[in-house]
């Protein structure tokens, strides 16, 4: 395997363990495409997450439209 492969490989660990709370030795017997599931499945969860926070930022803004206008 090449160096950077295996920098690829560790992120993944990575983020398996630090944001899923797996244990090594779990990410390590897991089939690779098994992996990248979990990896693939947590990305979409965050996507939605930040999909709905900028969707209730955006509800919040008032709109310049329809601010009362103080000087005519």
């Amino acid at each position: 395997l090449t160096p950077d492969f295996r920098q690829y490989q560790m992120e993944e660990f990575y983020v398996l363990i630090r944001q899923l709370n797996f244990s090594y030795s779990d990410i390590y017997i897991l089939p690779v495409w098994k992996r990248r599931w979990f990896l693939k499945k947590f990305m979409g969860d965050l996507e939605k997450e930040r999909n709905k926070i900028n969707q209730s930022a955006a509800k919040n803004i008032p709109s310049r439209n329809n601010s009362k206008r103080i000087f005519k």
